[in-house]
């Protein structure tokens, strides 16, 4: 999380949008982190943290793991060495549409006209 939190910092500091992707995987890890401290599974995204591994593997065997399948890396090691390459068409979907794990977060914190606003320079 740190890790991703830096690279997100630094694209930021040069003025250029953060991913998408790696917000979400961060809101998916700061999560995980509630659930370590609380124990409560009402934190788990399960249509995000699902499909990532995250939420069946911290209840399976209390050790959560992240499926690196969404990387184009094959490792956790190479993807985080080279970025987070996130491939987008591996990313899990609802409704034809990327899962997110952000959006209680940023109502609360914001405003639900916050997160329904969209950038349209894709």
């Amino acid at each position: 999380m740190k890790n991703l939190y830096k690279l997100q910092m630094k694209e930021i500091d040069r003025k250029v949008l953060p991913s998408t992707y790696h917000v979400e995987l961060i809101a998916c890890l700061e999560r995980l982190l509630c659930f370590c401290h609380t124990g409560s599974t009402t934190v788990f995204v399960s249509s995000l943290m699902g499909p990532l591994g995250l939420s069946r593997s911290a209840l399976a065997d209390g050790f959560p793991m992240l499926n690196v399948s969404i990387f184009a890396q094959s490792t956790l090691l190479s993807a985080m060495n080279l970025g987070f390459e996130i491939i987008p068409g591996r990313w899990p979907k609802v409704d034809g549409h990327p899962a997110i794990a952000s959006k209680a977060a940023q109502v609360f914190s914001y405003s639900l006209q916050h997160f329904i606003v969209r950038d349209f320079h894709d």
